[in-house]
């Protein structure tokens, strides 16, 4: 193989998704030259990339079209490979492009921010996924792996390994960072992204149904279904409110100056979310607001640790209903405390520490010729 360049080609399934966008721009920020070739797939489209990165729009991709998808992306990544030859660095999102960057032998960066094969209907086939995904880990010049989960999980015990969770953006860098001092008993619940999962509705229900001296708002977009069941209990209960898309990380902090406790109580159904570590606990550590989590999950290890909010251990609704009875403002306000005293490396990307595994990968290949 030759020596890469200081150039970084990367391949991104969702040219809006905020956590590309993020990577991309702190290895930029670092001071490697990026080229970005993605794909639109409707979701998080107030997103963008800033300026001085180069983006090729390769257009759109649907979900659910599987066999389609392999041979468009298939094709966009041979038609890269020989534009920039294998004396580039290639930098991966997700298991497909990297698959594909494997079988062409290239150097490539491997980005895991969930498992997908790790759901119900892949049950049959889970296996053979798994180890097709241990395999390009292997080959790798590097993995990134958001979630120490997805590591335990692999079960890969590889230097070329980084555990790198999806924390905040930088810009946050030096924040006044001021804890709640709530004197009354009237939480702003909220869910903050993708709306896509049942229990976050079912507590939206249950606020707007037992607890009118409380609020609950969404923030972000969603499936046409989803967002006609937000629209609906907006409509049946003044105390929801549905806010729509907005940009992160530009909004995230006027959203959680107007909220005080964030609901991340996500379905468990699937093996991808229980081993995942989302993004919202740092937006909360960051903001100081505590989060809500569902129990049998790696996130919920994390927040026990970090002591930064409550786990619902069962969806039932008299359990979310319990939960929201032993909330009191006296706690709210110790965590948020809690949490403002944190130092930043607990919640903020830290732009230099993956830029530096790269140079590694770099000089790696260098000594190699």
């Amino acid at each position: 193989m030759k020596t890469p360049s200081s150039t970084i080609v990367f391949i991104v399934m969702s040219l809006s998704q905020p956590r590309c966008i993020k990577r991309v721009s702190s290895i930029a920020q670092a001071g490697y030259d990026c080229v970005v070739y993605g794909y639109k797939r409707g979701l998080y489209d107030v997103n963008s990339f800033p300026e001085g990165i180069t983006v090729h729009d390769l257009g759109e991709m649907r979900n659910g079209e599987g066999l389609a998808n392999l041979r468009i992306v298939r094709k966009d990544i041979g038609k890269i490979i020989r534009k920039f030859g294998s004396n580039s660095l290639y930098y991966s999102f997700g298991i497909l492009p990297s698959l594909l960057l494997a079988r062409a032998g290239v150097n490539y960066i491997y980005e895991i921010s969930d498992i997908p094969y790790a759901y119900p209907k892949y049950k049959r086939i889970t296996w053979l996924l798994r180890k097709i995904d241990k395999r390009i880990v292997t080959k790798s010049a590097l993995t990134v792996m958001t979630s120490g989960g997805f590591y335990n999980y692999l079960g890969i015990k590889d230097e070329k390994i980084i555990v790198q969770p999806n924390r905040v953006s930088s810009i946050f860098k030096g924040m006044e960072r001021t804890p709640m001092n709530l004197s009354a008993p009237r939480f702003r619940f909220a869910f903050v992204g993708a709306i896509r999962y049942n229990t976050v509705l079912i507590f939206a229900q249950i606020i707007g149904e037992e607890f009118p001296q409380y609020e609950f708002h969404f923030y972000g977009g969603g499936s046409k279904e989803r967002l006609e069941q937000v629209s609906a209990l907006t409509e049946k209960h003044p105390n929801i409110q549905y806010h729509g898309t907005f940009k992160n990380p530009d909004d995230l902090n006027s959203i959680y100056k107007s909220i005080d406790i964030v609901v991340a109580c996500y379905d468990v159904s699937s093996q991808n979310e229980r081993i995942a570590e989302p993004n919202k606990l740092y937006e909360s550590l960051c903001f100081c607001r505590p989060i809500i989590v569902s129990g049998g999950t790696y996130l919920a290890e994390r927040v026990r640790e970090l002591q930064c909010g409550f786990v619902l251990d069962d969806h039932s609704r008299d359990s979310i209903s319990n939960l929201i009875k032993q909330i009191d403002v006296a706690l709210i306000n110790d965590i948020s405390r809690r949490e403002s005293l944190l130092d930043e490396k607990e919640y903020m990307d830290d732009v230099y520490l993956l830029a530096g595994r790269i140079r590694d990968v770099v000089c790696r290949y260098s000594r190699s010729l």
